[in-house]
């Protein structure tokens, strides 16, 4: 959803400034719908991970979602394996390179975890949970564009050992929470497609460019790392 609200300068404020505010409130009324309790954690459910598909992007039931558009698993033994999303990654399509923090590094939950990058452009990969990172995926390393075909399985980026996990689940959405916050963010980018874009709306019940940047230019990376990724 898009809101106008102004500063006391006098400004209106990006859409990520009001995302990030308003995150705890979507968070509770998501909850409410759901019935999840704040201190639950939820296992992954053994098998290959089951996947949904809501306003054309492919969302992996079962996980975790931030706000900046990473995802987190729950693994037994109490690891925690991240990476970043379908939307994000058909948003800005096959990345030149993906970079994250070296093994060791202490992360926190909303800071920069690693990077994306293509054609000159970067943009930050934010870590859902706090903790330590003891596992990297040098496979998407070397090919990148394993995350855009399979950012929930083989794409994965990093597994962390959490140092807070309890109360960073507060902060996170998942399964159906995280299938209707996607569907808030497509709502958010048609309506930005529509107002700054030749670029037509994706229709309902169909499946999202991979590529989205490419196909309409004019909207910009900034632009775009702006409203949904930071």
């Amino acid at each position: 959803m898009r809101y106008k609200a102004v500063h006391a300068e006098g400004q209106v404020p990006s859409r990520a400034q009001r995302a990030s505010f308003l995150w705890p409130v979507r968070l509770r009324q998501l909850r409410q719908v759901s019935g999840r309790t704040e201190d639950s954690i939820h296992l992954p459910i053994s098998g290959r991970t089951s996947h949904a598909v809501m306003s054309g992007f492919d969302v992996a039931r079962n996980y975790y979602y931030y706000q900046g558009h990473t995802w987190a698993r729950v693994e037994y033994g109490g690891w925690v394996r991240v990476g970043v999303d379908d939307f994000a990654l058909r948003l800005l399509g096959q990345q030149d390179a993906i970079e994250t923090s070296p093994l060791g590094s202490v992360l926190r939950q909303g800071q920069p975890a690693g990077t994306l990058r293509r054609a000159g452009k970067e943009a930050s990969i934010i870590s859902p949970v706090d903790g330590v990172v003891v596992a990297i995926n040098h496979k998407v390393l070397e090919k990148a564009f394993i995350a855009n075909d399979a950012p929930y399985e083989d794409g994965w980026l990093m597994l962390i050992q959490p140092t807070n996990l309890q109360e960073n689940l507060k902060n996170l959405l998942f399964d159906a929470e995280g299938l209707s916050w996607i569907d808030d963010e497509a709502i958010s980018l048609n309506t930005l497609l529509a107002e700054e874009s030749r670029f037509e709306l994706i229709a309902a019940g169909s499946e999202t460019p991979r590529d989205l940047i490419e196909q309409a230019p004019e909207i910009g990376w900034e632009r775009l790392v702006v409203e949904f990724l930071e």
